[in-house]
């Protein structure tokens, strides 16, 4: 009887080409600091670290990265890895600037974009925005040699699993909306919620939206075709999410008496 969990075989012998990794840091290192320099700069300007509180999100949430590397089976190359710390598996030093910078810092102009003017369309507009965001960071990363998918992951182009995209952007959403239709919540002592929520929102929904296809790779001898279908699963879990952020950044809720309230509670 196996009691054991079941992963794939890894691929082997991955040795990390030097200068994409020196070019992959010092890029995402350069947009995270960028994003710092605007935050100190709206702190001074209004005295609301926003900004800033959402890159301490990003930073908490990049210890979401060695849970969806062994869930999503994702590869760093070894040899010649620049490591940060090792949980899981180890974790290049890349991906924590990464993380501050697209799961954190973005959250703020995404919020901008929905307050300009909060409709179904651009909401949908802004996912779109964030998918083709997505892939267009991660098809040279992968080029490159830097990371790999492995494990015969379904719905493959040019090496991306095409859910991953699906799974990844939908949290930014969920706090740019949250910002935008309950501000009080994030006012006085509530701003720490941004330091806190991109790490919630995005282990929750990466790993509540992935399930399905996170289970098809764990399984051994699953099908191409139950692979497909699992997948596809997960990415339409993800557009009823982002269905339902469309209804809930553009509803005007209707006043309810307290009355009509106490009676509902009763």
């Amino acid at each position: 009887m196996d009691d054991g969990f079941y992963f794939p075989s890894p691929p082997a012998g991955t040795v990390m080409p030097h200068g994409a990794q020196l070019a992959v840091n010092v890029a995402f290192l350069l947009a995270t600091g960028g994003f710092i320099a605007w935050g100190a700069f709206q702190w001074i300007r209004t005295g609301r670290p926003v900004i800033l509180m959402l890159l301490i999100g990003g930073l908490l949430a990049s210890f979401n990265e060695p849970v969806v590397n062994a869930l999503g089976l994702i590869w760093h190359a070894r040899e010649g890895q620049w490591t940060a710390y090792r949980a899981l598996g180890p974790v290049p030093t890349w991906t924590i600037p990464l993380w501050v910078t697209c799961q954190g810092g973005l959250i703020y102009p995404l919020f901008c974009y929905i307050r300009r003017g909060p409709t179904a369309n651009r909401l949908w507009a802004a996912f779109a925005f964030l998918v083709l965001t997505n892939i267009a960071l991660e098809m040279p990363i992968l080029f490159s040699g830097v990371y790999e998918y492995y494990g015969e992951p379904p719905m493959e182009a040019f090496g991306l699993p095409v859910y991953w995209p699906f799974l990844n952007m939908p949290a930014l959403l969920v706090i740019a909306a949250l910002m935008h239709r309950v501000p009080e919540m994030f006012i006085g002592r509530g701003i720490w919620l941004l330091a806190i929520l991109p790490a919630l929102v995005y282990a929750a929904l990466s790993a509540s939206l992935g399930l399905p296809i996170f289970s098809s790779l764990h399984a051994p001898g699953m099908s191409t075709m139950a692979k497909w279908l699992l997948g596809a699963i997960s990415i339409a879990m993800s557009l009823l999410v982002v269905s339902a952020l469309s209804r809930f950044v553009t509803r005007r809720f209707p006043f309810i008496p307290e009355s009509d309230q106490e009676g509902a509670q009763r």
